[in-house]
């Protein structure tokens, strides 16, 4: 699945999952300062309220499949 936040800055991300588990990688930025593997703090806050938002669903999902 592929997502994106476009602000000011915009992130693009994939996020990949399975049954068990789920992963968020950064594909592409803009005016985000990515250098040498650095980048802003506004995408990891980003990236922290999509993996709460991820969590918050797979609870809701497992209380009614619970």
């Amino acid at each position: 699945m592929i997502g994106t936040v476009n602000e000011k800055r915009s992130a693009t991300v994939e996020i990949a999952f399975s049954q068990t588990s789920y992963s968020i990688t950064l594909i592409s930025s803009d005016q985000l300062h990515q250098n040498d593997g650095e980048i802003s703090v506004r995408y990891n806050k980003w990236v922290r309220t999509l993996n709460a938002a991820i969590t918050r669903q797979l609870a809701i999902a497992g209380a009614r499949n619970g």
